[in-house]
């Protein structure tokens, strides 16, 4: 559905502003992000804990399967999933390939130094 502009100029969409062509529509507010602190993205319903959780099963096993992290952390299906993406994100596991278990990039000689850095990210306390 259209609106019909009859002075024969076009409306153009700019992030749910209408501003006729020509004019520039007001930008949504840009925030400065060099004073904010470094906070991690996680997929919605991720807790920081779960994914070094992850992290440290995967590496440990030296196999990224959705379906282990799933059993193991006793988490569903579509979590386990985010939860391998957020490690994929983070340089940990490799990509999907099909129904394959994702390759595993950190060796288990390098998992004190990333599951310390996680917790880091995170700010939670070491589970000493």
């Amino acid at each position: 559905m259209s609106d019909l502009v009859t002075d024969g100029r076009l409306l153009q969409v700019d992030h749910g502003l209408y501003a006729p062509a020509g004019h520039q529509a007001a930008a949504p507010d840009q925030h400065d992000t060099q004073d904010q602190p470094r906070q991690p993205q996680l997929p919605e319903g991720v807790d920081g804990a779960l994914v070094v959780q992850a992290a440290d099963l995967i590496i440990s096993s030296q196999f990224g399967s959705q379906s282990m992290v799933q059993r193991k952390l006793r988490v569903g299906f579509a979590l386990a999933g985010r939860l391998l993406e957020s490690l994929e994100q983070r340089g940990i596991v490799g990509p999907a390939d099909g129904s394959k278990a994702r390759p595993v990039l950190v060796t288990p000689d390098a998992q004190d130094d990333v599951l310390r850095e996680l917790r880091a990210d995170f700010a939670l306390a070491a589970d000493d």
